[in-house]
């Protein structure tokens, strides 16, 4: 799936400012997982309480396409398991924590979001691998170079 961008335009106003807030006053799962991941921690990016096609994500890395939510009590799992189908569709990733597993072992959360980058990465080397093979860069190569030079 072609990547789009995350649609935070299309937000309604009510939504924007509910994020806002929502970075104003996070949980105290929120909070802890924000100072691990924030400025690159990890090594990378990640957006805090980010609107996305009208829904906001706890955290969002956008070079990953990796949504990560951190969940309370006042989550419900058939709301989540919709909205997680529907990043899903736009070809985003959702990695789900509770509350008490980040406030009691952060290590091991950061772990699993290291474990999904890394296996991010390697997917897209065998991908990658899989497409330069002898010959076909060369052919690619000499397609695109034909077809600048014979476009009008």
């Amino acid at each position: 799936m072609p990547h789009q961008g995350v649609r935070r335009a299309q937000m309604p106003t009510f939504k924007l400012k509910a994020a806002q807030r929502m970075r104003r006053e996070p949980t105290p799962g929120e909070a802890a997982l924000w100072q691990a991941i924030r400025k690159k921690a990890l090594g990378w990016r990640f957006r805090c309480q980010a609107p996305m096609w009208g829904y906001i994500a706890d955290f969002y890395c956008p070079k990953l396409r990796l949504c990560l939510e951190v969940d309370g009590g006042y989550h419900r799992p058939e709301i989540d398991n919709y909205r997680d189908q529907a990043l899903a569709n736009h070809g985003i990733t959702t990695l789900r924590f509770s509350n008490a597993q980040v406030l009691r072992g952060i290590d091991a959360v950061l772990a699993k979001i290291k474990d999904f980058a890394n296996s991010q990465r390697t997917s897209k080397k065998a991908q990658l691998g899989a497409l330069i093979q002898p010959g076909n860069l060369a052919i690619a190569a000499s397609n695109a170079t034909y077809d600048a030079i014979n476009t009008p």
